[in-house]
């Protein structure tokens, strides 16, 4: 079993708290550490010297304009990079341009959220249902 020492770096931008919280929580439990924002101009701001996840919430009222997507977009590379919208529609050419691997809808489907999130931290997960909780645990991938 592998310990959550934080060797990867996930970058989350979406502007609902609760959101926000959810994504962070679950990738600490597999192995990242997470610096999260509220806004794209505020993750733009901070310099990274690695990302190896961007999550980034493109539902309306989140508006990210051309000059924060190009900075979202370097701090990103190479990194894998995950949009999430309230709504099916067109991805900024800035995005695509970074490389966005997936794009997923709201609300969060957790495990296809985990599935990718899993692949770029290296680990296998499992998630163990029961009727109180739900519990994920991380492995290293063999």
């Amino acid at each position: 079993m592998r310990t959550v020492d934080a060797e990867r770096k996930a970058v989350v931008v979406e502007r609902d708290g609760v959101h926000r919280n959810t994504i962070r929580v679950l990738l600490e439990g597999i192995g990242f550490e997470v610096c999260e924002f509220s806004t794209a101009a505020a993750a733009a701001r901070h310099p990274f010297e690695r990302v190896d996840l961007l999550v980034v919430d493109l539902s309306p009222g989140a508006s990210i304009d051309d000059e924060q997507g190009r900075a979202l977009r370097g701090m990103a590379h190479p990194a894998r990079i995950v949009a999430m919208s309230s709504a099916s529609g067109a991805v900024p050419s800035w995005l695509m341009e970074a490389g966005c691997s997936h794009v997923l809808t709201k609300p969060l489907d957790v495990d296809g959220f985990l599935d990718v999130a899993s692949a770029v931290a290296g680990v296998s997960i499992r998630i163990e249902r029961t009727c109180s909780s739900d519990s994920l645990r991380a492995g290293e991938k063999g």
